[in-house]
């Protein structure tokens, strides 16, 4: 089953990196990413250098303490964005270029609001009261003023929307969870931060999944094409069954959606 998986998977990668736009598709989503994390750093300094006015109360904040939760801050997002990493370009390359520009628009979303909503962290925020921090590997990342919306909750979040396979779905769902739960309880956002990252990063994902849906739609034809070539299967789309023949070609590549059920020939 390993042997398999490995020649599905590099089969996957020697079909996408022949298919011309896929390329373009995946260099121009890294370089807009690479643009919008430039303008985001730059913003946030700017930002940092002004001093607006903490929130007085918050519902939950005024009834939980500060807890030291750095490990889970930092490490937890590092491992969170690696599992992520591991769906999209492994199990998903298909869907690479496309989920990397939803984090660049999700990014840019960030920064926007960022600048328009003028307000100070948390008066008992955790990096506030702790200027001596850890070198952690989010430390460089850390500004005082990007507060709306929670980035810790949206970045799984996203990943949760995308992924469709049970276990990493469950995954994300889970560190979904934790994240929020760790900048509350670090006081280093306010929960509106938190509970409206939920609904803007919603947004973001049905905008960006109807932007590309046709090109997305072409790349797993491909995909569906060239195993059915290569390892004489198909897959029924609508009840996930797997089929052993021979096969049509000429029927796989007229495949228009991922609702059709693709048609075995009979011997």
């Amino acid at each position: 089953m390993g042997n398999i998986a490995l020649k599905k998977f590099i089969l996957k990668v020697k079909t996408l990196l022949k298919d011309k736009k896929y390329v373009l598709f995946l260099l121009s989503s890294f370089l807009f990413l690479g643009v919008v994390y430039v303008i985001t750093y730059y913003v946030s300094i700017y930002n940092d250098f002004y001093s607006y006015d903490a929130i007085k109360s918050d519902l939950i904040l005024d009834k939980i303490p500060t807890l030291n939760l750095e490990f889970i801050f930092s490490w937890g997002m590092l491992i969170t964005v690696g599992i992520a990493t591991v769906y999209f370009f492994v199990l998903k390359p298909e869907l690479a270029p496309s989920v990397i520009c939803a984090y660049a628009f999700l990014f840019l979303t960030r920064t926007f609001f960022n600048i328009m909503t003028h307000v100070g962290p948390p008066v008992d925020s955790y990096f506030l009261n702790n200027s001596n921090l850890l070198n952690l590997p989010l430390e460089n990342l850390i500004f005082r003023n990007d507060l709306f919306f929670s980035g810790h909750a949206a970045i799984p979040f996203l990943a949760f929307l995308y992924i469709r396979h049970t276990g990493f779905k469950a995954v994300m769902f889970v560190s979904t969870i934790l994240m929020s739960l760790t900048v509350l309880f670090m006081h280093v956002h306010y929960t509106i931060d938190v509970f409206a990252a939920f609904f803007i990063t919603y947004g973001v994902f049905v905008f960006n999944k109807k932007l590309f849906v046709k090109l997305n739609r072409n790349f797993k034809d491909k995909l569906r094409y060239v195993f059915a070539e290569k390892f004489n299967y198909l897959v029924n789309l609508n009840k996930g069954r797997e089929f052993r023949g021979l096969v049509d070609l000429r029927k796989v590549g007229q495949i228009e959606s991922e609702e059709q059920t693709i048609k075995i020939s009979k011997r």
